[in-house]
């Protein structure tokens, strides 16, 4: 649930698909990105959680955009980060560990969508 500008809290799904909101395509990413959270968690917590506190996924005040971020770079359509900022800089600073260990939870469990309900 979000709160944009005090008023009721609103659902993501709510906002997307308000009259006249261009970006659909947001909330699908956010959709694929919570498919692929327990993929995610696992790479971020392989070798006792070394990338998750290399990251500093503690210390980040959005997590959401920090694991949509890890969604994109890893399994999304063109496999980088779009846009940027200091949580894209965090990220791409350990992108060659992230793919390696993607890779290796790929090979253990049969692809990276293996347990990813369509």
């Amino acid at each position: 649930k979000t709160n944009s500008g005090g008023g009721p809290r609103k659902s993501l799904k709510s906002l997307v698909n308000k009259k006249g909101s261009p970006n659909k395509a947001a909330y699908a990413t956010v959709c694929k990105t919570m498919q692929h959270l327990p993929a995610i968690n696992s790479i971020l917590n392989e070798n006792n959680g070394k990338l998750h506190k290399a990251i500093g996924i503690d210390d980040v005040n959005s997590k959401g955009l920090l694991y949509v971020m890890i969604y994109e770079l890893l399994f999304g359509k063109y496999k980088s980060i779009r846009g940027g900022g200091r949580l894209k800089r965090m990220i791409i600073k350990h992108e060659n560990a992230l793919r390696i260990e993607a890779d290796q939870y790929a090979a253990k469990n049969g692809g990276v969508d293996a347990g990813v309900d369509e």
